[in-house]
């Protein structure tokens, strides 16, 4: 689990640590299941559409 990455998503104001948390294992859950465990970008997609940001380069941002 990216723990920094969660962290600054909780920061921004997206959720708490725990249901971010709770949302990257579901995430990992589909991933899994469509065979793509391992492919963190499809990972990644997942759990930021989960979360509401549909524009992954705003999720990447650096700048906070």
């Amino acid at each position: 689990m990216p723990t920094p990455y969660i962290e600054k998503l909780s920061r921004q104001g997206y959720g708490s640590v725990q249901r971010l948390e709770l949302l990257w294992d579901k995430a990992k859950e589909k991933a899994d299941k469509a065979g793509r465990g391992r492919d963190y970008a499809y990972l990644t997609g997942i759990f930021n559409r989960m979360v509401g940001l549909k524009d992954k380069s705003f999720a990447m941002n650096t700048n906070s």
